[in-house]
């Protein structure tokens, strides 16, 4: 009967302990589910600050491009503009020159 009772704390004692155990992982398991929680949390907002400065980045990119699309228009509109004159100045040069000749 003594090893009965013997036997019967022994299992009462294993069965605490064992939902001792189950308690403390349980409690571990959940810190680190928060942990893991506040780590995605923060890796989400630095994602989304990165998307920002890279849309920020290609935005920047896309003016810089379309201004220098304009600069190259308006050069090329110089350069005939001075293509016109000069082409105008040596027609006038000719004239005079048929002129001045006669």
């Amino acid at each position: 009967m003594i090893a009965a009772l013997v036997m019967l704390a022994a299992a009462v004692v294993v069965k605490i302990l064992t939902m001792e155990l189950l308690a403390s992982y349980n409690r571990r398991y959940t810190r680190l589910q928060d942990q893991l929680d506040a780590v995605r949390s923060d890796l989400s907002s630095e994602m989304k600050k990165q998307a920002a400065v890279e849309r920020q980045w290609k935005s920047v990119e896309n003016r810089r491009h379309r201004l220098h699309v304009r600069i190259d228009h308006r050069h090329e509109e110089v350069d005939v503009f001075e293509f016109d004159d000069s082409c105008r100045a040596a027609h006038f040069d000719l004239l005079t020159s048929h002129l001045v000749e006669r």
